[in-house]
C-alpha cells in the first residue's frame, strides 16, 4: 500500500509540474485596461495537489514517520504560501501605468510605474551563478525615470513574461524609447 501511495504521489508532482510549466496566463483586455494573471485553475490545481499531499502525509505515518512529516509540511508550506499567491499575482496595464504584484504571499513585491514619469525602457538579462555553479539568467525591466531613482522590475516568471509585449506597447504608444538589450 505505501508503495502505491508513493507512485500515487510521483504521479501527481509529474502531473503538476507539467500543468505549471504549460504557462497558464489568462489575459483579460477591457478597452484601456489589460490584466495578466494566471488561470483560476492553476491555484486550484496547487490547492488538490496540497491537499493530496498532506493526506499522503497522514497514511505513511506509520510506515515512514519521517518521510510522512515530509510530504505533509511540505503541502501544508505550499497550502499556506503558494495558493494565495497564485491567485493574487498579477499585472494590470493601463494607459496611465503598469503594476506588476508578484511573490510569495506575506512577501508580495508590488512594483507601479507611471508612464508620465519614464523616459527610457530598457529590457535587460542578467546572468548569476549561485553556490553550486549553476548558472540563472533573469530578465529586468528597467524604467529610467524622469524624476527619482530608475525602477528595476523583474520579469522572472510566466505572466510577467506574457505581459511583457502588452508593456512594450503601452510605452511605444506613448512615444517612449524601448531598447531590448538581449
Amino acid at each position: 500500500m505505501n508503495s502505491r501511495i508513493l507512485k500515487t504521489l510521483h504521479l501527481s508532482t509529474v502531473v503538476l509540474v507539467s500543468t505549471f510549466a504549460s504557462g497558464c496566463i489568462r489575459v483579460s483586455d477591457d478597452g484601456d485596461r489589460q490584466v495578466i494573471a494566471y488561470e483560476l485553475w492553476v491555484p486550484l490545481t496547487l490547492l488538490l495537489a496540497c491537499l493530496a499531499a498532506m493526506v499522503a502525509g497522514w497514511f505513511l505515518r506509520k510506515a515512514s514517520p519521517g518521510r510522512a512529516l515530509g510530504v505533509a509540511l511540505a503541502g501544508f508550506v505550499l497550502l499556506v504560501l503558494g495558493v494565495p499567491s497564485l491567485s493574487r499575482d498579477r499585472v494590470t496595464i493601463d494607459e496611465r501605468q503598469f503594476i506588476v504584484r508578484t511573490g510569495l504571499w506575506g512577501m508580495t513585491s508590488v512594483h507601479s510605474v507611471t508612464f508620465d514619469d519614464v523616459q527610457l525602457m530598457r529590457i535587460i538579462f542578467e546572468t548569476s551563478t549561485n553556490s553550486r555553479g549553476r548558472e540563472r539568467t533573469l530578465c529586468f525591466l528597467v524604467c529610467q525615470r524622469k524624476s527619482g531613482p530608475n525602477a528595476k522590475v523583474p520579469m522572472n516568471n510566466n505572466m510577467c513574461e506574457a505581459a511583457l509585449p502588452y508593456i512594450v506597447k503601452a510605452a511605444e504608444k506613448r512615444n517612449i524609447p524601448v531598447s531590448d538589450e538581449r
